[in-house]
């Protein structure tokens, strides 16, 4: 999710990368929410395993030391 708007995925995920379609430019640093809140919208590591079929534990081991965290109360 960016700025509260989902996206589409497109082609494969490749190793720790992967393309959204977006409708128009964001600069670069924009804030991308894979797992968390973003404005109203939510993604749950559940809402990735039902579209995946990927076990949520597979889901949450898979992220590398790349990948920013923030955690959030």
């Amino acid at each position: 999710m960016i700025d509260g708007k989902r996206y589409r995925q497109v082609g494969q995920i490749a190793m720790d990368q992967m393309m959204v379609l977006l409708d128009r430019p964001y600069p670069v640093g924009t804030e991308v929410v894979l797992l968390g809140k973003s404005k109203e919208q939510e993604n749950t590591v559940y809402d990735l395993h039902k579209l995946s079929g990927t076990p949520p534990w597979k889901i949450t081991t898979a992220f590398t030391d790349r990948i920013k965290r923030v955690i959030v109360n």
